[in-house]
């Protein structure tokens, strides 16, 4: 299998930040995404690169520390010249910059479309927030014009913010392929968020009317990770699931889901190109035909 450059890249940034969740930050991409570019590249060298722990900051293997060492003046190079062919053009036209907060890491459908557009637009780049406060803090934000917009799993409750309901994300109980169980006699890895606010909005099962065996903790890579290669399972948002990795073993007896709404301030006139990718995304993942809501005035 040939070596990717752009895996190395994601080596590197996770080498950089020792975690699998502040550099999938930084790369605007799922844990699970980042996970299985370090595991191709892991396939393609025939090493172990990075020593996992559940719960912990991922260290570097003898071979990683190796391949950080020796990639380091390649990545170096590439970062030039990017510096470098970037500083020809920075005064023909000036940045735009979409700041946007999210309750949750942010939706694969929504990274996509930011992506593509710092693709073919030019000087375009993305400000991801995603505060530990909970989604008080980007409703504040927003009135404060330190965002242009959020993402939230409820509508937002400040007057003066507009939103529009995206479609629903539902839950999944995930494993292994090929796993033959009934769910009710399956033992969960529970996943670990940021913060508590956030375990508590991402994590809704009915726990009085189906209690379930929690049998660990882990951050949300590793519990994939777990749940991919042994007999334990997780109740986990379909965003955070890459299907090629991983198949659903059942749908349990309930639905649970949540609908992300995009949120914006009614009070603030967004960039003309930032109020067209505003509409991009409304238009690809709204939920209903309906006009978007308004929050007081």
């Amino acid at each position: 299998m040939a070596l990717k450059i752009e895996s190395l890249y994601y080596f590197m940034v996770l080498a950089e930040t020792g975690s699998f969740t502040a550099a999938a930050e930084k790369l605007y991409m799922s844990q699970q995404a980042l996970s299985n570019q370090i595991a191709q590249l892991e396939k393609s060298l025939g090493k172990i690169l990075i020593q996992r722990s559940p719960g912990k900051v991922h260290s570097l293997t003898t071979a990683g520390q190796q391949l950080q060492l020796e990639s380091q003046p390649l990545l170096s190079r590439m970062q030039a010249l990017e510096k470098n062919n970037l500083a020809v053009t920075e005064s023909e036209q000036p940045e735009i910059c979409l700041r946007i907060g999210s309750i949750l890491v942010l939706d694969a459908k929504i990274a996509q479309i930011l992506h593509h557009w710092s693709q073919t637009e030019a000087h375009f780049r993305v400000q991801l927030t995603l505060p530990v406060a909970g989604p008080e803090q980007i409703e504040k934000q927003l009135l404060n014009q330190e965002l242009d917009l959020g993402v939230l799993i409820d509508p937002p409750t400040q007057t003066g913010l507009a939103f529009q309901a995206l479609a629903p994300e539902p839950y999944l109980i995930v494993g292994r392929a090929g796993l033959q169980a009934e769910w009710q006699t399956l033992q969960y890895i529970s996943y670990i968020s940021n913060s508590e606010s956030q375990d508590h909005l991402l994590n809704r099962w009915p726990e009085k009317q189906w209690p379930r065996q929690i049998v660990a903790h882990a951050d949300i890579a590793m519990a994939l990770e777990i749940a991919q290669y042994s007999d334990f399972c997780l109740h986990i948002p379909r965003h955070f699931i890459d299907f090629e990795s991983l198949s659903e073993i059942c749908k349990p007896p309930f639905r649970t889901d949540f609908t992300p709404c995009l949120v914006w301030a009614t009070a603030k006139t967004l960039p003309p190109v930032l109020e067209k990718l505003k509409l991009e995304i409304i238009q690809r993942l709204h939920s209903t035909p309906s006009s978007p809501f308004q929050v007081g005035s």
